[in-house]
C-alpha cells in the first residue's frame, strides 16, 4: 500500500553540463503552502512554499528541475523519508523560490 497518493504528472530534468537535460517522467504529490508573516516593520508579507513528494524509486537530487505544467521548479533539498523499519517510502523535496 502506498504511503501517499500522487496528484501530479511531472518530468524530472537533470542538467547534463552541456546545456542539455536528461528527462525522466514521474508521478509526485505536489504540496503548496501559503502563510502570512509579520516583518520587523510590522508590514505583513505573504510567503508561499512548494514541495514535491516522490515515490521511493524516484531518483531526484538537489539542482534537478521538475517540470509541472508549464513551470520548472528547481529542487533545493531532497530528504529521504523512511518508515519505522527503515524502508524508503518517499523523497520529500523543497523547491527554490
Amino acid at each position: 500500500m502506498a504511503m501517499f497518493e500522487c496528484n501530479a504528472d511531472v518530468v524530472i530534468r537533470r542538467p547534463e553540463g552541456d546545456g542539455t537535460y536528461a528527462e525522466t517522467p514521474s508521478r509526485a504529490l505536489f504540496i503548496e503552502k501559503s502563510s502570512r508573516e509579520a516583518r520587523a516593520d510590522d508590514a505583513p508579507v505573504l510567503r508561499e512554499e512548494s514541495e514535491f513528494l516522490f515515490p521511493p524509486l524516484s531518483e531526484v537530487r538537489p539542482g534537478d528541475l521538475v517540470r509541472y505544467g508549464e513551470r520548472d521548479y528547481e529542487l533545493a533539498s531532497v530528504r529521504v523519508c523512511r518508515d519505522l523499519d527503515g524502508k524508503v517510502v518517499g523523497r520529500r523535496c523543497t523547491v527554490v523560490h
